[in-house]
């Protein structure tokens, strides 16, 4: 597969390629948790309605028509990698994978895998545990100055907004409520 490289590339041509081998594993394990845990695949199905959610509403502004005339969104391959990637790290508190650190490098598509992924781990909790132990802190944001503006608003207004209130409706058996702050 690497023919025609020159040797001082042969090496990190295949250590890129045994992290391919090692985020496919990690992708097929995010599968195959969303197969065997319900409240996983519960929190993978309200994650995905709220981004599908938002991106209509976000279209409908930009064609200047009603959110129900849109086209229903797809998730970029990459973006729906990166959420199965990482299911088995924000799910299960004992992986391994809580270790690993995953970056995007594609504004402002990453951002909505990231959302994504917030919005998984946000129900998530909700989903596990009522009363204090469903509540608290769920995700930190974390960018430079420059880029915290456009996507906390981005974050509160197209994915926390709909999953809030979706959420929200499914998770208020005497749960704290969802907030963004």
């Amino acid at each position: 597969m690497m023919t025609g490289l020159a040797p001082r590339r042969l090496k990190t041509g295949q250590a890129l390629l045994e992290k391919v081998d090692t985020a496919g594993s990690r992708i097929r394990d995010g599968i195959d948790l969303l197969k065997r845990d319900t409240v996983a695949r519960e929190a993978f199905g309200l994650m995905n309605t709220a981004m599908a959610m938002a991106n209509r509403r976000r279209e409908a502004v930009i064609q200047k028509k009603l959110p129900g005339d849109v086209d229903p969104p797809t998730w970029r391959p990459f973006q729906l990698a990166f959420v199965l990637l990482n299911l088995v790290g924000v799910t299960d508190r004992n992986s391994g994978e809580r270790e690993i650190v995953d970056l995007l490098f594609f504004r402002p598509a990453a951002a909505r895998a990231y959302l994504g992924l917030a919005a998984y781990a946000i129900v998530l909790r909700r989903l596990r545990g009522s009363g204090v132990l469903g509540a608290g802190i769920s995700v930190i944001m974390r960018y430079t100055l420059r880029l915290l503006t456009p996507l906390v608003s981005s974050a509160r207004s197209n994915s926390c907004g709909p999953m809030m209130t979706m959420a929200g409706r499914r998770l208020a058996n005497g749960r704290s409520r969802l907030d963004s702050g």
